[in-house]
């Protein structure tokens, strides 16, 4: 039988984010169909072709405020970028980082010039004693020439901000690498900090619980990204529930064949 969290997850991510995308399709099926935290790989034909090496990659959520969205994982070469500080976000970032949607960046990675691979998570990973997992673990993997890992998932309970890693090195050998994430603003929305412009999943699995409104207004902004602020307290959001201080996630890679 199927998890109570993993139905209520899929329903919720639907509901909560169709207005302007959100969990739907391959996402929202696999997330309806397990209990477990899964994913879907643009490369899982290719996992046992020569000259592939797989990694294991674990997302922990080291928060109490932010459940993290389901989002994309990537491998590549110098020659490709999922997202960069300072310059303006793709409609791929903008989608996870305004909506939870990885569909998007994961069509237009997928293929692309000097991505190996991309992996779209398929559930979100909830806060430190939240009502589900706070980790996420999947595998991906890396042809030759891709020394690179960047991933992007969205903090839920914002306007438009994720947790990102840009181009990171992949470990070599047996080492296991381990990266704590930024968490940044994609600058595509104005931070009102409104309910009624946050994904309805905020007050399911947040911090603070909130009835669904069914909505998912949008002031749009043209900004780059940059280190997110936090929660200023001034709309909806509670300043001490919602924001976060140090570290939000921790990020481990290990390479395992």
């Amino acid at each position: 039988m199927r998890s109570f969290v993993a139905v209520f997850l899929a329903a919720v991510f639907v509901v909560g984010c169709s207005q302007d995308g959100g969990l739907t399709g391959l996402e929202a099926d696999v997330a309806a169909a397990s209990g477990s935290l899964t994913a879907a790989s643009a490369s899982d034909s290719r996992h046992n072709q020569d000259g592939m090496a797989e990694y294991e990659v674990t997302i922990v959520n080291m928060s109490h405020s932010q459940p993290f969205s389901p989002g994309v994982i990537v491998t590549h070469d110098g020659s490709a970028s999922v997202f960069s500080v300072g310059s303006a976000a793709s409609e791929g970032i903008r989608e996870i980082a305004e909506n939870g949607n990885p569909g998007p960046a994961f069509n237009a990675l997928d293929g692309a010039a000097g991505v190996s691979d991309v992996v779209a998570t398929a559930a979100p990973v909830f806060t430190k004693n939240g009502p589900g997992p706070d980790k996420l673990t999947t595998t991906i993997t890396a042809g030759e020439g891709a020394e690179y890992l960047s991933v992007a998932v969205m903090l839920i309970c914002t306007n438009d901000g994720f947790v990102g890693l840009d181009s990171v090195e992949l470990p070599k050998g047996s080492k296991t690498a381990v990266y704590f994430p930024g968490a940044y603003d994609a600058g595509t929305e104005a931070n009102d900090e409104l309910f009624t412009s946050i994904v309805d999943p905020c007050g399911a699995i947040g911090p603070v619980s909130a009835p669904a409104d069914g909505m998912n207004n949008r002031t749009a902004t043209d900004d780059d990204i940059e280190a997110h602020p936090g929660i200023s307290g001034d709309g909806d959001l509670d300043a001490k529930a919602h924001s976060w201080r140090n570290k939000v996630a921790r990020v481990t890679v290990k390479r395992i064949g």
